[in-house]
């Protein structure tokens, strides 16, 4: 039996994509619905960005990206991974399509001064 065979014999077919139309009016449908929370995410992240943290000492930040996580109803949340930082699972529907994504973000803030006249701007000094 080739490497082919075993494999197709064990995994089943992916499902076709939809057809362009369908996915073009479901992606429309997805954006407007993430649109709809642009003004809660904008002040998100400029609060987060107003009150910047060092490396292992992002305390404030974590403690917002918890809070958030759990109001979207994330699965599991594992925290003090490398000290403060956290890990959000999200399960999902289903899993017979076996594709799956992840997404890492950095939270700790770069040890330097911000000149610019935001309203969002840095309050922490060197940071």
């Amino acid at each position: 039996m080739s490497a082919t065979s075993k494999t197709s014999a064990t995994r089943p077919a992916p499902a076709p994509p939809p057809a362009p139309a369908a996915r073009l009016q479901a992606n429309g449908r997805a954006f407007a619905h993430i649109a709809s929370f642009y003004p809660e995410i904008e002040a998100f992240r400029r609060d987060l960005h107003a009150h910047p943290e060092l490396g292992f000492e992002e305390v404030y930040t974590s403690g917002r990206v918890r809070e958030a996580l759990r109001a979207c109803g994330v699965d599991e949340i594992h925290e003090g991974i490398g000290k403060t930082g956290l890990v959000g699972v999200i399960r999902g529907r289903s899993t017979a399509s076996g594709r799956m994504i992840g997404l890492r973000a950095d939270m700790d803030a770069l040890p330097m001064r911000e000149d610019n006249d935001f309203g969002w701007r840095s309050a922490t000094p060197r940071a």
